[in-house]
């Protein structure tokens, strides 16, 4: 382990971190229920990344169990939030395409009687439209701030 992490303090998902690998160290017969015990007794009060190294002495996670280089919860969540970005100002090109196609169908139709008949679709189509046109501009807006 590296020295200067020795006396860094451990946050309370490193502990439960270190309670997991006790666990599955259980689960796989390397310690036994009252190890087991003991050690997450240990990890609860353990202050320093140095006092969770300790609690996992015998087996072959603590040589592998480096808590300083794991990717926190909040660097992923920083990633994945620009990706679903982009995803949905794929997602919403779809419905402008199917509303635009639509629109041009229908005012092909030129009868007097289909005109009619086609009129509270042709008014649901262009609200859709416009509430679309909309939701675009705002996401444009935004991938300009």
């Amino acid at each position: 382990m590296d020295r200067a992490w020795i006396s860094t303090r451990a946050s309370d998902e490193d502990r439960a971190d270190v309670a997991n690998l006790l666990r599955e160290a259980a689960a796989e017969g390397r310690l036994t229920m009252e190890e087991l015990s003991e050690r997450v007794s240990d990890v609860l009060v353990s202050r320093t990344y140095g006092d969770l190294v300790r609690c996992l002495r015998e087996l072959p996670c603590a040589d592998t169990y480096k808590p300083w280089q794991k990717v926190r919860r909040s660097e992923v969540q920083v990633v994945s939030a620009s990706v679903g970005r982009h995803r949905s100002g794929l997602g919403l090109m779809i419905p402008v395409i199917v509303g635009i196609a639509g629109l041009l169908i229908l005012s092909t139709l030129s009868s007097f009687m289909a005109s009619l008949i086609l009129l509270p679709i042709r008014m649901v189509l262009f609200a859709m439209f416009i509430i679309i046109l909309f939701r675009v501009a705002r996401f444009f807006l935004r991938l300009t701030r």
